[in-house]
């Protein structure tokens, strides 16, 4: 790009100006287009997120993207949590108070 790593945070910051030649850069060097053959693959083994919310439908629905009526609640506890919901590897531990 021409310019230094501090320079560039700034911009990304909204601390310096992108003019339309420096935004036309940034697209050649970061966005190049990919030949269809490419594949990515992503993989995440565990992820812990906790949430500053009682409702567990809201969290599964809004953030997660699934439908709370395919979750099995079990009937025993884990991690100090009294309740979980599951469906396949995906556990939601949660409370009532």
């Amino acid at each position: 790009l021409g310019i230094s790593l501090s320079y560039y945070r700034k911009m990304e910051k909204g601390e310096r100006a992108v003019t339309s030649e420096m935004e036309e850069k940034i697209r050649r060097s970061f966005f190049k287009k990919r030949e269809s053959s490419t594949v990515f693959v992503g993989t995440n083994d565990y992820t812990n997120i906790r949430f500053q919310t009682l409702n567990v439908r809201e969290v599964v629905s809004k953030i997660l993207g699934l439908n709370v009526e395919n979750f099995q609640l079990n009937e025993y506890n884990r991690y100090q949590y009294p309740f979980f919901i599951s469906y396949g590897h995906i556990n939601v531990y949660y409370h009532d108070k």
